[in-house]
């Protein structure tokens, strides 16, 4: 029970609100009734605790007889005292515990009463707080259980973990302490960026969202993380983003796991914020209000028209190019209608050029390209087949024919077919970037037939090789 008239934890914790003792009476009275069913069992291996979390201070009495208090006066209790100090909210919002072993005997079998003697330290104060808990245990003798982990020496964390500890003393276990330990550091300007903003979608279930990639060498804590314009969203305790990694925040982020499962989404927006359909500054700050990164974008040329009310998002053409993320030019509409999020959108693949997250030889443009993933591994000969054809007429000669894996939804990337007799000097074959033919593949994906002009005289050694690069 208790009241509190500024922002503060205790409003979690208060069921009974008593706020019209302010500016009235210091104190406040509590009774608590409980049962005991065997007071038998009551002997010497009993401990009797009371848990207190209070503000500002208390005189706790059982049956009748005191038994516990802190920052009580020192003269007479009286219907209206108040406390003698103030206790800080960061140690009144924790149970403090107070053993009345010695009062047990006071204990009787059947209806029992804790009664509470609450005391505020001034009648203007501006919270309270009274929450007792009063907790039997029994001394247990023996050696501990072989599935605890006795506590001998520092423990060394490989990742972050939750950790949980309590304290065996004279056979009884002591009340459960935990923490969470998170292997990271905050991140600074430069450690993360804006890769897609879903500001406008076209239907009501592609709801609005925002896309962050951690850019850094290192996993970041993102506790406390605000956006501040635009959208309203702080990042909870143990929000974690490793390196390499992307997080969304969402608009309706139950709707977008179903539909992306896997992804990492934290939200909604708070504050009946959203974004703006016809541009706005977005603004992230770290848990100081200082800065990150900032983004002001726009629903008109040249910014990419399609990411306005029809279905695709903005991606940002290359997270690590310099330039200020303002310029339009550095972003561009998203592959797939609804965006994609949490993950490297096709049209995003500008900065991974020498990137291959699968280690199958393909980089993750190339992947792109052929529309296939750079998070599962594919043989070379899936995307890239070469045969020779041998003609006769009018002359004998051989030729290269070679078939090329291609999404055509991939327009921002292009190919060229390379070709070396050292593996060391390497120029452009000389092949025409217009297909000369087109065979259908599978996943709305298509062959590419290119096919080299015939050569009478064919070199001991040759090797071709695939380059991808944009557009300039």
């Amino acid at each position: 029970m208790g009241y509190e008239t500024s922002v503060s934890d205790y409003k979690g914790f208060i069921g009974l609100d008593v706020a019209a003792m302010r500016n009235v009476n210091g104190s406040v009275y509590v009774r608590v009734p409980f049962d005991v069913s065997d007071i038998q069992g009551m002997n010497e291996d009993i401990r009797l605790t009371l848990h207190m979390r209070y503000d500002d201070g208390f005189v706790a009495f059982l049956n009748g007889r005191e038994v516990a208090r802190s920052h009580a006066p020192s003269d007479r209790l009286a219907w209206n005292s108040q406390a003698s100090m103030s206790h800080a909210d960061s140690s009144a919002s924790q149970f403090k515990a107070f053993d009345i072993s010695h009062s047990r005997d006071l204990l009787t079998q059947g209806r029992n009463m804790l009664a509470i003697h609450g005391l505020n330290v001034s009648l203007s104060s501006s919270d309270l707080l009274i929450t007792p808990k009063l907790v039997l245990s029994k001394m247990v003798q023996g050696v501990l259980p072989k599935e605890v982990l006795t506590y001998k020496k520092s423990i060394s964390l490989t990742q972050s973990a939750h950790l949980k500890a309590r304290a065996f003393y004279q056979g009884e276990w002591s009340a459960l302490t935990e923490a969470y330990y998170a292997l990271g550091r905050s991140p600074i300007p430069g450690d993360l960026t804006l890769t897609e903003v879903h500001y406008h979608p076209a239907e009501p279930q592609h709801g609005e969202f925002v896309e962050i990639l951690n850019i850094a060498q290192d996993t970041l804590v993102l506790d406390g993380v605000t956006f501040s314009d635009g959208c309203s969203f702080v990042f909870p305790p143990q929000s974690l983003l490793e390196s390499g990694r992307r997080v969304v925040v969402a608009q309706d982020p139950q709707s977008l796991r179903a539909a992306y499962p896997g992804i990492l989404v934290y939200g909604p927006f708070v504050n009946h914020t959203q974004l703006s359909n016809g541009g706005e500054r977005l603004s992230l700050l770290n848990a100081s209000g200082d800065l990150l990164l900032g983004l002001k974008y726009g629903d008109e040329a040249p910014w990419p028209d399609s990411a306005d009310g029809k279905g695709y998002s903005l991606v940002l053409r290359d997270p690590a190019a310099p330039g200020a993320l303002n310029d339009p030019a550095l972003w561009t509409a998203s592959h797939a209608l609804g965006g994609s999020p949490g993950v490297m959108d096709v049209n995003e693949t500008r900065s991974t050029v020498s990137s291959d997250v699968d280690a199958d030889g393909i980089p993750a443009l190339g992947e792109a390209f052929h529309g296939t993933s750079d998070a599962e591994p594919q043989k070379v000969e899936e995307v890239f087949v070469i045969r020779s054809v041998i003609q006769s007429n009018p002359e004998p000669s051989i030729a290269w024919v070679m078939d090329v894996l291609h999404d055509p939804g991939a327009t921002e990337i292009l190919m060229d077919i390379e070709v070396s007799v050292d593996l060391k000097t390497w120029q452009s074959a000389g092949i025409s970037l217009e297909k000369t033919s087109e065979v259908m593949a599978d996943e709305g994906r298509v062959w590419l037939r290119h096919t080299l002009p015939p050569m009478q005289t064919l070199p001991s050694r040759q090797f071709f090789r695939l380059k991808y690069f944009h557009p300039r």
